[in-house]
């Protein structure tokens, strides 16, 4: 099968969903193939080596990339050879279309122009949506209406839209008017080769609750109510807090806040810079729980392939699948988070925390198995 991904920034360093479904097609003799831009997602840029991309074509092991010049307005980018754009898609011949984000200039532009290839193709989507993260500016206003009125137009030939969970469903259905059938719920994923359960790195101390929290230090993601819980614990003078995630572009007045509850409160708290994978698997091999107070991303299901229970903000609707089985709780109020982790200190010295079990659960979600969902799901099209 050969599969076009369209999606605005492709770059190799950061890897997310799209990376280990092309690595799984790749592996099982399917042609994988991206048309992107020359631009770089400016959220991302601190933290790639390479920021600045041109127009052409890259190789990699998994997929063949190629990059369409584009002018950027308003972090919108539009590309300007749509001859060049054509040529590619009759060139690759694909089999599946499948585009990342509905709602640019670079899908728009692929359904026009796959309606003038003219040959049979299965057309789905990916929407990541946060409903959470909307921007209500006026020019974001217009470029919504601008999409609403493409998806009526246009917006049928798709086949399925695919979201991450619950809350992105419900959202994207709600702004396009979806039909229930053509929406699709596979959750994101982990990579079980850098990610699972070792013993031999546990914390030896029975009396300590390591409590950790990996990812950007940034206030969206709430640290400091992950302090104050402790700090309300019946059991904090055997807590040790492992925050990870510093970095150049971490926010030094934030930080400094953090550092602020740490010294009022009286808590032992380690902070340690942004770890790679194999630190990171570590981190958590040695944690006995992770915690993620604020906005989430796929590290909570990485902490759970390393075999420890997790504490996840109620941010959105639909998380209980990333607790669900043993593999942690979901809280709303500062108070159930204290409970909770006065609940876990007590398993902790009872050895009452079942790693291995954890474990297990979670490997329903390694991106093997969920290449396989989107592979089905593929062939039901043709």
């Amino acid at each position: 099968m050969r599969i076009l991904n369209i999606w605005n920034f492709f770059q190799p360093e950061l890897k997310y969903h799209v990376h280990f479904l092309s690595e799984h097609f790749t592996a099982e003799g399917n042609e994988v193939f991206f048309i992107s831009t020359d631009k770089s997602n400016k959220a991302w840029a601190p933290f790639l080596k390479n920021k600045e991309f041109k127009a052409g074509k890259e190789i990699y092991p998994y997929a063949t990339v190629y990059r369409l010049k584009c002018l950027e307005i308003f972090n919108k980018q539009i590309p300007l050879n749509w001859i060049r754009y054509y040529r590619l898609i009759k060139e690759i011949q694909p089999d599946v279309v499948h585009i990342l984000g509905i709602g640019n200039f670079l899908s728009w532009i692929c359904i026009g122009l796959l309606k003038i290839y003219n040959k049979k193709v299965v057309l789905v989507a990916n929407d990541h949506s946060n409903p959470n993260e909307t921007k209500e500016g006026a020019v974001a206003k217009i470029y919504k209406k601008f999409n609403q009125l493409l998806f009526k137009l246009y917006g049928h030939q798709y086949k399925c839209i695919i979201c991450p969970n619950t809350a992105s469903k419900v959202f994207i259905q709600n702004v396009y008017k979806i039909d229930e059938e053509r929406m699709k719920v596979i959750p994101l994923g982990y990579d079980d080769t850098a990610f699972y359960y070792d013993p031999a790195l546990k914390n030896s101390e029975k009396d300590k609750l390591i409590v950790s929290f990996a990812g950007k230090i940034e206030p969206r993601k709430r640290i400091e109510e992950l302090l104050y819980a402790v700090s309300e614990m019946k059991n904090k003078l055997h807590v040790i807090i492992r925050i990870a995630g510093l970095s150049n572009t971490v926010h030094q007045e934030y930080f400094s806040s953090l550092k602020n509850i740490q010294e009022t409160c009286n808590l032992t708290v380690e902070f340690l810079p942004l770890l790679q994978q194999d630190n990171l698997r570590n981190f958590y091999n040695f944690s006995d729980i992770a915690v993620f107070p604020g906005s989430i991303s796929i590290t909570t299901v990485e902490a759970n392939a390393c075999g420890i229970p997790i504490i996840l903000f109620e941010s959105i609707q639909g998380l209980e699948d990333r607790v669900e089985n043993g593999r942690g709780k979901l809280f709303k109020k500062r108070e159930e988070l204290t409970n909770y982790l006065d609940e876990f200190y007590i398993k902790k010295i009872g050895a009452e925390i079942c790693n291995l079990e954890i474990e297990e659960v979670t490997k329903t979600y390694a991106w093997g198995k969920l290449s396989k969902q989107y592979m089905k799901l593929y062939e039901s099209f043709k």
